[in-house]
């Protein structure tokens, strides 16, 4: 039986496999990495490109708030110690999953969506859409 540190349980065997430590570790340090990288590399990409999104503080802000709540949220998972591996895809997928939002709010800024999408007129009377522009 292994010894659960700084408490008086221990684990039944089986439990804690082979690299079990280090894959701990390396989950711990992946919601690290994530803060910084979001903590960097976000404020740096809207003060350089502010005219991507309509609200550029608003989307700082809130993919901000995500990466900390995300990283919490893993950090505590990493203590509890359960499920590696599922916990490895979780990061995968919640990352996935952000990114993706950050890439559809981008992309809504630049060609945002109206309820008439598929339209073939656009502007001033006898305008046309063509090729994503107005042709009048």
């Amino acid at each position: 039986m292994t010894a659960i540190p700084g408490t008086p349980l221990r684990l039944a065997v089986g439990l804690e496999g082979p690299g079990a430590g280090r894959a701990w570790g390396a989950l711990q340090h992946v919601v690290l990495a994530r803060l910084l990288v979001a903590s960097l590399a976000l404020p740096f990409g809207i003060l350089l490109r502010p005219e991507v999104t309509d609200n550029p503080l608003g989307l700082l802000w809130t993919s901000l708030v995500t990466v900390g709540l995300l990283s919490a949220a893993f950090a505590a998972l990493a203590r509890w110690h359960r499920g590696v591996r599922i916990q490895a895809a979780l990061h995968i997928l919640a990352d996935a999953a952000f990114i993706t939002y950050l890439a559809a709010a981008r992309e809504e800024a630049r060609h945002p969506s109206s309820p008439s999408a598929g339209r073939t007129t656009c502007g001033p009377p006898g305008c046309r859409m063509a090729a994503r522009s107005c042709s009048c």
